[in-house]
């Protein structure tokens, strides 16, 4: 039994293992935090649709991704086409086995991370060289990017982590250690997730006609048909949803994140290209810090770009290359949503490592020194945003959504309807309100009256319609409201 057990221990790698149990003790930390941070609104609205597949069960949602909040008739159901209902699934599984709260949904986001982590280190590890795993991983581990977006419930760490799997896939299996199958199953898996998985074929398909000088449609035909018939199930089943083969504003929300705005659109996003690309830099320095920035463009510049061809060390490139894809075909979004640069992160960390081994290669130093230096490096790039992603983690923004929500949760039943006139409210607030009240809320214009079918009506504080009569409403908190029934 001791023999069993020390050969067991023998194999485990133990600076992985701190590397995963470091970036376990980063992202649970502060995981309890309500929904009211910065860009949490992906917290409210995917965890509402992960709570309504335990309500109704995947066949009554005909596995559509239902938005409404409380009780509702199918026939009423809002259907959510924008994304593939992966995320939402998995966020179900974990409410039907941990309960419905906001550490539940975020732990689904965590074990990608970690995993997509655990994929940065084995991929160091193969085309970088050994013992550059754990700088790697750590690179990534501390940057604000990581730190604060990786336990978000959105789809970006979860793509993000199947990728890096995909690309080390992709590396063994042209070494002959792994079996094809294997890849095209990784590829189905983040097309599954969403829209950026569908970039991995075609760029791995041009890096391997590149460093191979042949294209090979044999093995990446499938790959291309596979993308076909997951994007035409997908066309399927929002028609089974909405009567519509684009229904939902499939075409609608695709033609904004192409920046393809109409012209009320226009007069708030309008969107140059140098305007894109110096707000993207920005991002890019201030959530990856300067220092890797910096290394990273070493390992470009240096060793990497002269190695390219006959290493595999390109494989970093085509990670970088796919990091800014997403942005640059959906720019309005990624002019919106910062965490869009997510997918950088691995390519990042990566290129870094390239860099500082580049660096640290043209002095002679001993193992231990290069490992102190390299330590510190990574405590300067952790210190450098530290203040920025402590108030990243500090932001509260939307606290009057959270408090509305528990409000009226607090004066009403699931299958109440509730109303209000506060339509400045809901352009920001409503997903907040309707997640923690977890009721079918509306919201109208005073000048149409009030749908008599709701039981509640409530107006918000500080958001009261000029001219609105309080004296039929009670106070509570920080909403008036009455019994309409």
């Amino acid at each position: 039994m001791r023999k069993f057990f020390m050969t067991w221990l023998s194999r485990i790698d133990i600076k992985l293992l701190i590397v995963l149990l470091a970036g376990m003790a980063v992202l649970t930390r502060g995981i309890t935090k309500p929904f009211i941070g910065h860009h949490d609104w992906n917290g409210v609205q995917y965890g509402a649709m992960g709570r309504n597949y335990l309500r109704y069960g995947v066949l009554l949602t005909k596995l559509g991704q239902v938005e409404n909040g409380g009780v509702v008739a199918s026939e009423e159901f809002a259907y959510n086409t924008h994304y593939p209902p992966t995320l939402p699934l998995l966020l179900a599984g974990s409410f039907w086995t941990l309960g419905v709260s906001e550490w539940s949904a975020r732990l689904v986001a965590v074990g990608f991370s970690i995993l997509g982590l655990w994929g940065v280190y084995r991929l160091a590890e193969s085309i970088i060289g050994k013992n550059s795993g754990w700088l790697a991983a750590l690179f990534m581990l501390v940057t604000p990017m990581w730190r604060y977006f990786g336990k978000m419930p959105v789809h970006e760490p979860l793509i993000t982590a199947v990728a890096v799997w995909v690309v080390y896939g992709y590396q063994r299996w042209r070494s002959g250690r792994l079996k094809w199958r294997w890849l095209f199953l990784g590829v189905i898996l983040a097309q599954a997730i969403g829209w950026p998985g569908y970039y991995l074929a075609p760029l791995l398909f041009t890096y391997d006609w590149w460093r191979y000088q042949r294209p090979d449609f044999h093995s990446f035909l499938p790959l291309a048909l596979a993308a076909l018939g997951q994007f035409g199930l997908h066309l399927v089943q929002t028609r089974f949803l909405t009567g519509s083969w684009l229904g939902g504003g499939l075409v609608e929300i695709f033609k904004f994140r192409f920046n393809l705005l109409t012209e009320g659109q226009r007069d708030i996003y309008s969107l140059t290209w140098a305007k894109f690309l110096r707000q993207e830099f920005l991002w890019i320095h201030v959530y990856f810090t300067k220092v890797q920035v910096f290394l990273a463009s070493l390992g470009g510049l240096g060793w990497g770009l002269s190695a390219v061809r006959r290493s595999k060390s390109g494989l970093i490139g085509l990670i970088l290359v796919y990091g800014v894809t997403h942005a640059f075909v959906f720019r309005n979004a990624a002019f919106i949503h910062d965490y869009l640069l997510f997918y950088l992160a691995p390519g990042i960390a990566l290129a870094a490592t390239l860099g500082w081994r580049w660096l640290v290669g043209k002095i002679r130093l001993s193992r231990y020194l290069v490992t102190v230096l390299s330590l510190i490096v990574v405590a300067v790039s952790f210190l450098e945003r530290n203040n920025f992603l402590v108030a990243l983690e500090g932001s509260t923004m939307h606290q009057i959504g959270k408090e509305v929500g528990e409000e009226i949760a607090a004066l009403s039943k699931p299958t109440d309807r509730i109303v209000s006139p506060t339509g400045e409210f809901a352009i920001i607030f409503s997903k907040f309100a309707a997640f923690y009240a977890d009721r079918n809320i509306s919201y109208y214009n005073r000048e149409e009256g009030v749908p008599m079918a709701a039981v509640y009506e409530f107006i918000v504080k500080g958001k009261e319609p000029n001219g609105v009569d309080l004296s039929n409403f009670q106070e509570k908190g920080v909403i008036y409201w009455r019994a309409i029934q």
